[in-house]
């Protein structure tokens, strides 16, 4: 059964105490802050025993403030791209700040991921779980409703990481969570993810305008770069994609084959160097799919320098820009209904 135990993590630059719950299985040892309710590290032995950290992030909470790649970050209350920040709900028109490309990215600047969680230590079947909580009030972000919002954190004795997202509002409003969390199953260290091999359950992507901002149109992803229906490497055909221009690798959203809200195999991934193999399960439509693209000589854990392709992110979703383009089914989460989303990351060592 999973036990946590908790450290600090350093002080914000405005002088709040950051801390570190460590969750440990006795195989598989995970790490997540109160700052932003970020998963920091995931250590899993390889074939060889070693123990791996498979998260690319930092060493302490300022680390965290400091660098703007998202690193295993909680992002709400909207994950990803809204075409020029602007939302309706209910023919009420709402607008969010726009940075890049002149979108609203991650709910930046005030996401989720840059604030302080209330954490507590509950009981599950799976021994102990990490809730982190935080109340999102009406128009934060631009957007309305007065929010709750939760996240568990859980680690199964089949080393499957397991987040549960919930959330309540007392007004209809848009509510998209994910985690920016970037994997290197080589270990975070180890330099690009280009050899890995990646299959992933979804046989439609959603083209993308020069802002990377879905369009509306779906197409099949067969006799294309970013078909990954089987195992292909990372590296084999990520300069060949038609958005490389400016996207710089793989940054896209696939449609999911889950259906109706179940939980489904999404997509496994085998580290080249580790055999460590990562499964994703969620019952959330969507996923993207990044390769680090925009990482620039950053500095990580340990003094560790990540570099593009240095590791590549998962992001279990609803469609981006969803709430401009109907037929995609807008995330609404309507007054008095409860936004419950589940993703699991499921780690074993794999068999070559």
């Amino acid at each position: 059964m999973t036990s946590i135990t908790s450290r600090p993590f350093g002080l914000t630059y405005d002088g709040q105490q950051a801390a570190l719950y460590t969750l440990t299985n006795g195989v598989a040892e995970v790490d997540v802050s109160n700052y932003g309710a970020t998963l920091v590290s995931i250590r899993i032995p390889d074939q060889g025993g070693q123990y791996r950290d498979l998260l690319l992030g930092e060493d302490d909470v300022q680390g965290y403030q400091r660098q703007g790649n998202y690193f295993g970050a909680l992002i709400g209350r909207n994950g990803n791209r809204i075409k020029g920040g602007r939302v309706e709900i209910n023919r009420q028109a709402y607008q969010m700040e726009v940075g890049e490309g002149g979108n609203n990215l991650h709910s930046a600047p005030n996401g989720f991921d840059k604030r302080m969680w209330n954490t507590a230590v509950v009981q599950t079947e799976h021994g102990q779980s990490l809730e982190c909580s935080l109340f999102s009030p009406a128009g934060d972000q631009g957007l309305p409703g007065n929010l709750q919002v939760c996240v568990r954190y859980s680690l199964a004795a089949d080393n499957g990481l397991i987040l549960e997202y919930f959330a309540k509002t007392d007004a209809d409003t848009l509510v998209n969570m994910t985690n920016h969390a970037y994997f290197n199953l080589n270990g975070h260290d180890s330099g690009s993810v280009e050899g890995h091999r990646v299959c992933l359950m979804a046989d439609f992507y959603t083209p993308t305008d020069e802002t990377n901002c879905p369009t509306g149109e779906v197409r099949f992803v067969k006799d294309t770069p970013y078909d990954f229906t089987e195992f292909h490497t990372i590296g084999e055909r990520l300069r060949q994609t038609p958005d490389f221009s400016y996207t710089g690798g793989y940054d896209l959203n696939y449609i999911l084959r889950t259906k109706e809200r179940q939980m489904a195999l999404s997509a496994k991934v085998i580290g080249d160097q580790s055999g460590i193999q990562m499964e994703v399960y969620t019952n959330q439509p969507a996923m993207q799919f990044y390769t680090g693209n925009g990482i620039q000589d950053v500095e990580g854990k340990n003094g560790a320098r990540y570099q593009p392709f240095g590791g590549f992110c998962l992001e279990t979703q609803s469609v981006p820009n969803a709430i401009n383009l109907q037929h995609f089914g807008a995330p609404i989460l309507r007054a008095g209904d409860v936004y419950n989303y589940t993703t699991v990351y499921r780690f074993s060592s794999h068999a070559e």
